[in-house]
């Protein structure tokens, strides 16, 4: 498989769930099938590469914020986050004990998820819970702007977490595939050719 691909879907995922959070932050809403993409992702943990665990038809809208962000690098709410989360999950993956217990609370959630689909009002519930319970304990926090109205309803609310944590589990992906900040640097103009054919043909 080919690294500079897996990188880019990976980093792609990452992107479409923070797209999610941004649209739920600001609207109350998100477009349900591009976040299933990235929340049945939290499930296979197992997963050996980022096309299998993200196929690129469902993480079109992520692929074209990719190659914008590595295009224009434009600073907004959506590339913050990412690099928020970049760092979360460094931090998550070093601590084993807080890492094995939010595994552990996935894999208790994988059965509700299989009887009632993993966008069901229970599965986000345990996920946001799950998040709120390990990933809320560490540093950096991911800060997350936009309409009161929204971010004060218990359900979205428990939306943003869960895409919070589909996008950690991109991140997690992002490094297994070999990748880092200065790998980044340096295949910046390779990455956005590929996520724009990938954006383009999937």
């Amino acid at each position: 498989m080919n690294n500079d691909r897996e990188q880019v879907i990976a980093f792609a995922a990452m992107f479409q769930a923070l797209h999610c959070v941004q649209q739920l932050a600001d609207s109350g809403r998100c477009d349900s099938e591009q976040s299933k993409a990235v929340i049945d992702a939290i499930f296979a943990i197992d997963s050996a590469d980022a096309e299998s665990l993200y196929p690129t038809a469902g993480i079109g809208t992520g692929l074209k914020i990719a190659a914008q962000q590595l295009d224009r690098n434009p600073g907004d709410a959506v590339m913050r986050m990412g690099i928020t989360v970049l760092r979360l999950e460094r931090r998550l993956m070093t601590n084993t004990n807080l890492a094995a217990d939010l595994r552990g609370r996935i894999d208790d959630i994988e059965r509700a998820r299989t009887a009632f689909g993993a966008q069901h009002e229970n599965v986000l519930a345990r996920l946001s819970e799950a998040y709120v319970q390990t990933v809320s304990n560490l540093q950096p926090r991911v800060m997350v702007h936009g309409t009161p109205l929204h971010l004060q309803q218990e359900r979205t609310v428990q939306h943003v977490r869960t895409l919070l944590l589909t996008a950690i589990r991109a991140a997690a992906m992002w490094r297994h595939v070999g990748c880092g900040g200065w790998r980044l640097f340096w295949r910046r103009r390779k990455w956005l050719a590929l996520a724009r054919t990938l954006g383009k043909t999937d």
